[in-house]
């Protein structure tokens, strides 16, 4: 099923004029409707586009990206629809048209009085050889996000991805209440030189009661599933179940408390061979307010396929006069094995011409195949107002993945200028450094000009 629909997503949506004209057709008199264009030509040469161990063959090429989105809200509700996605071709005499990095983007939500639904569904298309995963390391909240897949993303081929969750939340603010969920997410390849990228799925389903006990007290009590299941060599299956209760406690108005403790039972199918993991988890987690930010503490014990993992962690966030600090420091203990040190740091600082930012990941997982893979993850940013209408951005994003048998590095610098050229053309140009582990790397200079602009039918 997941095929069929993905099938019919890229003929649809390969041909980015076709969806345009398509989404253009709605009636004009649509009340309280916004839509927003955006076109981008970019040349474009790098010495080793794919970046591939030893390759030094420069391609210059040329595309043309395409965006469109629409947004129409109302106080009850709002939809929106985006669609992008670019045509590029090498600058030779046999270079052909190629479709790249479509992106398909559709949500809805509804607000009640004391409930709430919202749906998203989200496609991807994109050739490995282009696809650059570190440009996504910030997810929505601005924290550093690394794709399941980094450490294998090379060679040719192409990703895709399908995405499609929903909520439904009732009783609010009522004594009782209860939050639905459902997520699927549908990742494959095709035509990869990489033999370790294998097509997977993953589908959650999740239910949590929440119980209003008094005005300083709430219980919960949950129940999820979750489906893992991927084309790889071991044939892996996996389902997991879990059920919890929990509580959140208001010692005072500036200190909290929240407890749970629940049972998972986790069946893994690999070789055609099942076996069963189950045990006890559970998380207490405490925080204090201060005048310039919270103090945390949390403790939790996890339960993989793998066995039980510990964690200890305490984190202090601040809010500075021009920016704010969020940094946390603990450990991690996989049952069995030694102590592992994690943390996290967000910095952002406002100057008077700009602004610097500063996130750092260390974490730590557990398999009974590779052992402990530690995760070590940089991103740095940068950015200078020269005056009203021109610019530089300055971006480093680096990460490491430790395992006992290899390592594997990812990393990426960009320098760019802009400049406005008239009140709706814009001009990039700039310099793109990446590496990857230590036999692999690129240089590219680029040079983009651009419009983005809304309107009302």
């Amino acid at each position: 099923m997941a095929e069929n629909i993905r099938k019919q997503i890229q003929r649809g949506a390969s041909p980015v004029a076709i969806i345009l004209g398509c989404v253009l057709s709605i009636p004009a008199q649509a009340d309280g409707l916004d839509m927003t264009f955006g076109l981008e030509q970019r040349l474009e040469a790098d010495s080793n586009p794919g970046l591939d161990a030893g390759g030094s063959e420069t391609e210059i090429s040329a595309s043309t990206q395409l965006s469109f989105g629409l947004v129409r809200e109302t106080p009850l509700d709002r939809f929106s629809f985006t669609a992008s996605g670019l045509v590029r071709a090498e600058l030779s005499p046999d270079a052909e048209l190629r479709f790249d990095d479509q992106k398909l983007g559709l949500g809805y939500a509804r607000e009640g009085a004391n409930s709430g639904f919202e749906i998203e569904a989200g496609y991807h298309r994109a050739n490995i050889a282009y696809l650059q995963p570190l440009s996504d390391f910030l997810n929505d909240d601005g924290e550093i996000e690394l794709p399941e897949d980094l450490e294998d993303l090379n060679g040719t081929g192409t990703r895709e991805n399908l995405s499609l969750s929903t909520q439904l939340e009732l009783g609010r603010d009522a004594p009782l209440g209860a939050t639905f969920t459902a997520r699927f997410l549908d990742r494959s390849y095709s035509g990869t030189t990489n033999p370790d990228l294998f097509d997977s799925q993953r589908t959650k389903l999740g239910t949590d009661i929440h119980l209003r006990l008094s005005p300083v007290a709430e219980g919960s009590l949950g129940l999820n599933y979750h489906l893992y299941d991927a084309d790889d060599t071991e044939g892996t299956r996996r389902e997991t179940t879990t059920t919890q209760v929990g509580i959140h406690y208001d010692v005072s108005p500036i200190l909290q408390f929240e407890a749970s403790l629940g049972y998972a039972i986790i069946d893994t199918e690999e070789f055609a061979i099942t076996t069963r993991t189950e045990g006890m988890f559970g998380r207490l987690t405490a925080e204090l307010e201060r005048p310039n930010g919270t103090v945390t503490a949390d403790l939790h014990s996890d339960i993989t396929e793998d066995g039980t993992i510990h964690t200890f962690r305490i984190g202090r966030a601040l809010d500075l006069p021009s920016g704010a600090l969020a940094a946390s420091i603990g450990v991690s203990k996989p049952e069995g094995g030694p102590s592992h040190l994690i943390g996290s740091l967000d910095w952002r600082h406002d100057l008077p011409t700009g602004k610097l930012n500063a996130q750092l990941l260390r974490s730590v997982g557990f398999d009974d195949d590779d052992g402990i893979t530690t995760t070590t993850a940089l991103a740095l940013g940068y950015s200078h107002e020269i005056n009203n209408v021109s610019g530089l951005n300055f971006d480093l994003n680096y990460a490491v993945i430790d395992d006992p048998t290899e390592s594997r590095e990812r990393g990426k610098f960009t320098a760019v200028y802009q400049r406005a050229l008239t009140a709706d053309w814009g001009l990039n140009a700039g310099y793109r450094y990446r590496t990857r582990d230590s036999d692999a790397e690129s240089h590219a200079i680029f040079l983009s000009i651009g419009r983005e602009f809304s309107g009302r039918p």
